[in-house]
């Protein structure tokens, strides 16, 4: 379930979705 942790991740960090 790597796919749950990157979207945590992505939410924590919406820096590094832009």
């Amino acid at each position: 379930m790597p796919v749950i942790f990157l979207s945590k991740r992505k939410e924590n960090s919406p820096s590094i979705q832009c």
